[in-house]
């Protein structure tokens, strides 16, 4: 019998409500974000802004639904997901609670640091700095797509497509024990992190022409992070994931614009 077949996919409804219901409440979290940076232009849609909050509650609570319903589904047989809610729902301790709240905050300081110097110091030869763009808004405004980015984009990218990717890939060529190969989950990480980074071009384009160099520059910065984000949801869970990169988002859009 394929071993494979032995394994059960079993749905944490809890868990899935908790993150679902998460999801939703800091989906809004963009909207004074883009308002201030003149993304939605409410004078030029001529439609009221409880038109555009109430399109956004609905794509936000389906598009949510279904990528953690994909994460906590596949991810069960491969040893991913959010660990710490999990043991919490279960009245299980986590013992290492406090190595994995630093290791993520420091991973998110060192990733940001990075981000922003290339930005501001590398790039800037031949790209304006997208991170001068973004900081022209209001510090509020910063904070709360943090906490966006923290939270929303890893339930998105970490939990839901790149937990699909290592699902695919184990369905290609599993260990021996029926697990993921190393090599499946570095190339979902990889796959993960490019197809994150090229999701932020759109936003870029705010500012300045799509060229080689922006898509270079893209790959460069947002794929570190992302693969540093991959990284710890493999190895230390999902909130590992949100912790780091809500605290290089601040680092980015809060901390060193500030200092400098």
């Amino acid at each position: 019998m394929n071993q494979k077949t032995l394994t059960k996919n079993i749905i944490n409804w809890q868990l899935f409500y908790i993150l679902w219901i998460t999801a939703i409440i800091v989906n809004f979290c963009v909207i004074p974000y883009v308002l201030a940076l003149d993304i939605i232009n409410m004078e030029r849609l001529n439609v009221p802004l409880f038109v555009v909050l109430a399109i956004h509650l609905l794509l936000g609570v389906v598009i949510f639904a279904i990528l953690i319903f994909i994460g906590l589904y596949l991810g069960e047989p491969l040893g991913l997901g959010a660990p710490y809610i999990s043991n919490w729902l279960k009245r299980k301790r986590n013992f290492d609670v406090s190595f994995t709240l630093w290791l993520s905050i420091v991973m998110g300081i060192l990733t940001g640091a990075i981000v922003f110097a290339l930005d501001r110091y590398i790039f800037v030869l031949k790209i304006y700095p997208v991170t001068v763009a973004q900081d022209t808004v209001p510090l509020w405004t910063r904070i709360s797509i943090s906490i966006y980015d923290g939270i929303g984009e890893e339930l998105a990218w970490r939990l839901g497509f790149m937990t699909l990717l290592v699902w695919i890939t184990w369905k290609i060529k599993a260990t021996p024990e029926n697990k993921p190969t190393r090599t499946g989950i570095w190339i979902a990480i990889m796959l993960a992190s490019v197809i994150f980074a090229l999701g932020h071009l759109p936003l870029t384009a705010r500012w300045m022409e799509i060229t080689s160099l922006v898509v270079i520059r893209a790959l460069i910065l947002n794929g570190l992070a992302g693969i540093v984000f991959g990284w710890l949801y493999w190895q230390r869970g999902l909130e590992a994931a949100m912790i780091a990169h809500f605290t290089t988002d601040i680092i980015i859009h809060v901390a060193l614009p500030l200092a400098f």
